[in-house]
């Protein structure tokens, strides 16, 4: 077997390939007996090494572990929840055979001696922030949960299979308990709305940065708009910074720029931005972001608000004909290799056909 996925493992003899669910690339553990005598990293989709690690902390792959305690613990309770007729449910077979099944985390109280919040884990000291859009979204997400759970107790049976799902109070913070913790935690809440400062209101300088939409809605060339506008940047005093979402779309910006009579810098580091641009010369750097921001020192324009929403294109997953022929020259006669479609298998070079 092969690891593709996150939270996948496979065992080959010695070796132990692991993907584990912090890491963008794979963990591959060469074992001599009991001994581990090297620890690598792997791109899944070539299973190529990449490079070596020292140590890495290997963390479970779900919240809900099955463990002997854990095990008896959801027995008991879905038993107890649902009755006799629960026992023969899929989930409640796969559990009491040790055996994971997906969506098995909702749940999690049942596995559980007691759930905490996050606001258990903070202390009178810590700084809390909360976003304002944050709270909007919380008031949405518990009335989707109560209509999810609507649904699916007006379909849920009596017979084997049904899905028998928890009360929305086993596992979230109900509206009025949220909104009590809250009040209690030591948290500070994020506002856009411009508000006078006093003992509760402490104004962080922030304010949005220039928009070109109504530029772009005309049909203008907006270079000549954003070119005159870093220029009464720089002449305020203040630093004009560009952030771009990649190498190549800096580069295009930068150049048309300099046709527009602004001859713009590149930064690989915020720091060096800030250094470039303390003269009023504007600085570019990879930053992605997605709103432009300003205070009464700089002003970030980003690629976004300059040029309008960003084309999201793919990833091509195809690998080009020259790196798989450059995959092929760093074999050598008698390797061992992974096939995509025959496994593990013996490299002992090609054939023409």
């Amino acid at each position: 077997d092969t690891v593709i996925d996150k939270g996948e493992y496979a065992i080959r003899g010695s070796i132990v390939d692991v993907f584990p669910s912090g890491l963008n690339e794979a963990l591959r553990l060469d074992f001599f007996g009991d001994e581990l005598e090297s620890l690598r990293t792997f791109d899944p989709n070539t299973q190529m090494s990449t490079g070596r690690l020292e140590s890495h902390l290997l963390l479970p792959a779900s919240e809900a572990l099955l463990d002997e305690g854990s095990i008896k613990r959801f027995r008991t309770r879905y038993r107890e929840m649902f009755g006799a007729n629960a026992t023969q449910d899929p989930l409640y077979e796969a559990v009491s055979e040790g055996r994971r099944l997906a969506g098995m985390e909702n749940w999690l109280p049942l596995f559980e001696d007691k759930l905490s919040t996050l606001f258990t884990h903070l202390d009178k000291n810590d700084l809390f922030v909360v976003d304002q859009a944050s709270l909007a979204a919380a008031e949405e997400r518990l009335k989707d949960i109560a209509d999810y759970y609507d649904q699916r107790k007006a379909t849920a049976g009596q017979t084997k299979g049904s899905y028998r799902p928890l009360e929305p109070g086993a596992l979230y913070l109900a509206e009025g308990e949220f909104k009590k913790v809250l009040d209690e935690a030591p948290a500070h809440r994020a506002t856009p709305f411009d508000e006078p400062e006093s003992p509760t209101v402490l104004n962080f300088g922030f304010r949005s940065g220039r928009v070109f939409a109504p530029e772009r809605a005309r049909g203008e060339n907006v270079y000549p708009v954003l070119a005159d506008h870093l220029k009464a940047i720089g002449k305020a005093g203040k630093r004009p910074l560009l952030a771009a979402y990649s190498k190549g779309s800096r580069s295009r910006m930068a150049s048309i720029l300099s046709e527009a009579g602004v001859t713009v810098q590149m930064a690989d580091t915020w720091q060096e931005a800030l250094g470039l641009s303390a003269k009023g010369r504007p600085a570019a750097m990879v930053l992605p972001l997605e709103p432009s921001f300003a205070t009464d020192e700089m002003e970030l324009l980003t690629e976004q608000d300059i040029l309008g929403d960003r084309l999201v294109r793919r990833k091509k997953r195809q690998k080009s004909a020259d790196a798989f022929l450059a995959e092929l020259q760093a074999l050598s006669m008698g390797d061992l290799i992974v096939h995509t479609e025959h496994g593990i298998g013996k490299y002992l070079g090609l054939e023409p056909i």
